[in-house]
């Protein structure tokens, strides 16, 4: 039987790049723990998530603009993009060609798309927060609400039909509101009692 004879260095060299290996894994867990910002780290949740935030607003900004420079085939795909990424994670941003939700700029979503649904005739201002498993529905009417800037929408919030919600509002989790709320106050429970309101005097 033929017999090798390894250098004596391959047994040391092997043991530094494992442990090369273990450090760079240790360091991107370190990352994940801490750093969510990083690059690697928003990479990771992307992937898993299966929804990029400034990829899927991009994109959906050209879908629904009337004024997109876009070729129709380019929003096509766009279009079909954002539509898995809805569909992975059981939502829907009233997004359509020519149509859709209208929202004066990308809201914050600390959960991602995870269950969110907007009616396609729903306004959304400046600055507002969205948690999960949010639903902004039309009613008989085909109208959804319109919502002021600055404000937030607990978890399982429920906002059903044309209503008009002020700014500065906060909804509270699991809140069910069919009537108008006025600005800078807090609304919660089922039907939505407006509990608060922070406007000084």
């Amino acid at each position: 039987m033929q017999q090798f004879n390894l250098p004596k260095t391959t047994y040391h060299e092997v043991n530094y790049r494992l442990v090369v290996i273990h450090y760079t894994f240790w360091k991107a867990v370190v990352f994940v723990n801490v750093d969510m910002g990083h690059p690697f780290v928003r990479s990771v949740i992307n992937t898993v998530q299966r929804y990029n935030h400034k990829q899927y607003w991009r994109m959906r900004n050209e879908v629904v603009s009337s004024t997109s420079n876009r070729s129709k085939i380019t929003r096509l795909i766009y279009l079909l993009r954002i539509k898995r990424m809805d569909a992975f994670n059981n939502a829907s941003m009233g997004t359509d060609l020519g149509s859709g939700a209208q929202f004066s700029g990308p809201p914050t979503l600390y959960h991602g798309l995870n269950g969110i649904v907007v009616s396609h005739f729903a306004k959304i201002g400046k600055n507002c927060t969205i948690y999960q498993r949010v639903t902004i529905a039309e009613g008989a009417d085909r109208k959804a609400a319109t919502i002021g800037d600055n404000c937030i929408v607990g978890a399982g919030a429920v906002i059903i039909g044309g209503v008009t919600i002020g700014n500065s509002v906060k909804i509270g989790a699991n809140c069910v509101v069919t009537k108008d709320v006025p600005g800078n106050s807090t609304v919660v429970g089922n039907p939505g009692v407006v509990i608060g309101n922070d406007v000084t005097e």
